[in-house]
């Protein structure tokens, strides 16, 4: 029998506490299923959600579920303050969202057979626990299948589902049936009101949405899985998997249900595809000394490397280096491969063909000045390739190119980030997953234009569809992540504490120049926005309203008085200068050019930046009001900090090692001392020296470099979950305190979706 939670009111219509019933399950047994459903994967990664379902249990079973209130969850799970407002702060109702959609999970899956169930009604926070008995007969039947799930098999006639088993709850009391009944017939009636309501919201929807679908996990693995392929003859489905580890290795799940690994090597090996008979996989293997496109027989056989890209990166554990998909990608005709390098003119990444036959790499694409061309797919009538151009960090849209003239044809317009694209399997649409309407979804567009429309997914962020020969389904990776900003005070280093929590992500904050304050970016809002709050995180304010493509890299004025960042609202990044207040907010980038990571002269009259206006991305410098524009440097630089004394600009390139040059202008020399470090954005300049992570060796040791002495030396150690690649290591003076950002919780498993009418 469900606890439920009876409610009466007085005379005067106000709710009076609840009344509860006596518990039906045995406290012991609720308290070891807690336990149970805290231990499964969905709920180990997710530290705030364990409390939270911990802290209402535990608070129903004490006796006191009347206690359990929305601001009781924020200020006991979330550490919010007594006095916080619950309308403006939605914390708390956020995370019940996911709370549930967890425990469904769990149910559905390994806690399917379990005598007792912990849920959480929609519109409260007081858990329910049932006591269910299952017919011993069931047992058998409704053991998880060992085997792929049949989603994956493509059926050759409707599948057959088996009778549902009889699940037995604790009898009711006589006296109780007849008003049971009464109450069962309005909930019938409701029902059916219900019911009709959908059915008439369906038709009117049909043209949106796909038909029916059926979703269910294929991977739920420790660790994260990304980049699902799925063979020819829907049988098996191919994607990565760091197994809980730093990298990545291509496996593949086949009927029996246990993913074979595929690769065994050191390096992260990502991107794999199918060839068009299924006989072998190609993929991306990136190490420290470059990528290169291999290829590997299946289910057995040695790799074997076809080409080495121009543009081989370093690798790092980073999500960035699984997400943005430079391909390759495998032809109609199974003859061709299309991967994203170095464009021919020299700038940006456009798309190469590379014959399997002559070994040949042809050039496709290459974009205007610094666009990156990326997740190239082949169409499968082999007419047409698909692809996303980046015209900046996030800020993407989708673009097509015929394969018998070569011709372009954008198909989409919003400078949003894109994550993933796939072909319907008759050449007529393009699946794709974009944040265009907040999280990462999957949407549909036509080849030939139109508005995208939404597709039916659960989970928080869909991202990298891959569509099966036959369309009849689609896998694609639930991601989520979860970052906030950490403060370490350095004489108590052993403790970090939270600065503006939320259930989103926060990165790149920076102290102000006298330590009260704090600037961040964040997606709290839905978009990628700049904030501020006081120093311990406190009275958090959103400064921006774009809602366009991301924000980044916030710096103070020297004076306190205005933060200047980079931002995307029309495609290209453009460098802005907002009051701390953000009642002014001003646009320092008239052109069409790509400028971004501003740094502040010490007096303040002069702003540091990138820029493309010359061609190549430069190092230049603007008069505050945005003027007198003047190149500083004709090489790649990056994240400059300026000196205390103004003296000495300090900045990374490409490669490894940290560099300086006279802030006048001069050649630039890389600083003794540092020359094999790679930063990943995480460093900071003092009066003193430099605070600095090298993910190049220990991204969990934060190093001090004193200038004095030319040498290196460990302060404290960072949780290993540190972000990188963004702004988000600061240091005041005044607090001598750091501030960083670290991965609270981070998780990608694959989900299967069955459309009966995907065509």
């Amino acid at each position: 029998m469900a606890l439920e939670i009876a409610t009466e009111r007085d005379t005067q219509g106000d709710p009076l506490s609840p009344q509860l019933p006596p518990l039906d399950v045995d406290p012991f047994l609720v308290r070891e299923q807690l336990t149970r459903i805290l231990g499964c994967v969905h709920f180990k990664g997710s530290a705030r959600i364990s409390r939270f379902l911990q802290f209402v249990t535990e608070t129903v079973l004490e006796g006191r579920a009347d206690e359990i209130k929305e601001t009781s969850i924020g200020v006991s799970v979330y550490d919010r303050v007594p006095t916080y407002d619950p309308k403006v702060d939605t914390v708390v109702r956020s995370e019940a969202r996911r709370l549930r959609r967890k425990l469904d999970q769990y149910f559905e899956e390994q806690g399917h057979l379990d005598r007792v169930r912990i849920s959480l009604p929609k519109g409260g926070y007081v858990p329910v626990f049932t006591r269910i008995s299952v017919q011993p007969s069931a047992i058998e039947v409704l053991q998880p299948s060992p085997a792929l799930p049949q989603s994956l098999v493509a059926p050759q006639s409707e599948p057959v589902h088996p009778e549902p088993v009889p699940r037995k709850t604790t009898a009711v009391d006589p006296p109780h049936r007849r008003t049971l009944l009464v109450l069962a017939s309005l909930c019938l009636a409701i029902l059916l009101t219900g019911l009709v309501a959908l059915f008439l919201w369906h038709r009117r929807h049909s043209e949106t949405l796909s038909g029916t679908a059926h979703i269910s996990p294929l991977t739920s693995f420790p660790g994260e899985s990304y980049q699902p392929s799925i063979s020819p003859d829907g049988r098996s489905v191919a994607f990565i998997w760091n197994n809980g580890g730093p990298n990545f290795n291509v496996y593949v799940m086949q009927p029996g249900g246990r993913p074979l690994r595929v690769t065994t090597s050191s390096s992260s090996d990502l991107h794999p595809v199918w060839s068009r008979d299924g006989s072998s996989l190609a993929f991306l293997r990136v190490s420290s000394s470059g990528s290169q496109v291999m290829l590997i027989p299946f289910p057995g056989g040695s790799e074997k490397v076809l080409f080495t890209l121009k543009s081989g990166r370093p690798w790092s554990e980073d999500l960035l280096g699984t997400r943005n998909d430079t391909g390759p990608s495998w032809s109609a005709d199974g003859k061709k491969l299309i991967v994203s390098d170095i464009a021919p003119s020299g700038f940006g990444l456009g798309l190469y063909e590379y014959s399997l036959g002559s070994h040949e790499l042809r050039p496709l694409t290459d974009p205007l000045s610094n666009g990156r061309d990326l997740n190239p797919v082949y169409s499968p009538d082999g007419r047409w390739v698909a692809y996303v151009r980046f015209s900046s960090y996030d800020s993407g849209d989708i673009f097509l190119t015929s394969l018998s003239d070569r011709r372009e044809h954008q198909l989409t317009a919003e400078h949003m980030d894109i994550q993933g694209l796939a072909w319907s399997d008759d050449s007529h649409s393009i699946l794709f997953s974009s944040n265009r309407d907040g999280a990462y979804a999957l949407w549909k567009i036509r080849r030939d234009g139109g508005p995208p429309a939404p597709m039916e997914t659960t989970g928080e962020s869909a991202i990298q569809p891959a569509v099966s020969s036959n369309g009849s389904f689609i896998v694609y990776a639930d991601w989520a992540q979860r970052s906030n900003i950490l403060k370490v005070a350095l004489q108590h280093p052993a403790s970090s504490v939270s600065i503006a929590p939320s259930t989103r992500r926060s990165h790149s904050a920076q102290f102000s120049p006298d330590g009260s304050k704090i600037a961040f970016v964040s997606d709290r809002s839905g978009k990628w926005e700049l904030w501020v709050a006081n120093a311990d995180g406190k009275e958090a304010s959103q400064l921006t309203r774009f809602e366009a493509a991301t924000v980044g890299s916030p710096r103070w004025s020297p004076d306190g008085r205005s933060i200047a960042f980079d931002a995307r609202p029309k495609g290209h990044s453009a460098v802005y200068v907002v009051s701390a207040d953000g009642q002014l907010l001003r646009n320092l980038s008239s052109d069409n050019f790509e400028e971004k990571q501003p740094a502040w002269s010490q007096d303040g009259k002069w702003l540091y930046f990138d820029s493309n206006r010359a061609g190549p991305m430069q190092l230049w410098k603007m008069r505050v009001a945005g003027t007198d524009a003047t190149p500083i440097s004709s090489i790649a630089l990056t994240d400059v900090h300026v000196s205390p004394d103004s003296q000495v600009l300090f900045f990374t390139n490409s490669g490894e090692g940290l560099w300086k040059m006279p802030a006048n202008g001069g050649a630039p020399v890389l600083v003794e001392g540092l020359e094999r470090c790679r930063f990943g954005r995480l460093w900071t300049v003092t009066d003193r020296g430099i605070y600095f992570v090298d993910i190049g060796t220990d991204r969990s040791k934060l190093q001090f470099y004193d200038f004095r002495t030319q040498s290196s030396r460990a302060v404290l150690m960072l949780p290993n979950d540190v972000l990188i690649g963004f702004p988000s290591l600061s240091y005041s003076a005044t607090e001598n305190a750091i501030l960083f950002s670290a991965k609270e919780d981070q998780h990608s498993d694959l989900m299967t979706l069955w459309e009966k009418n995907q065509k």
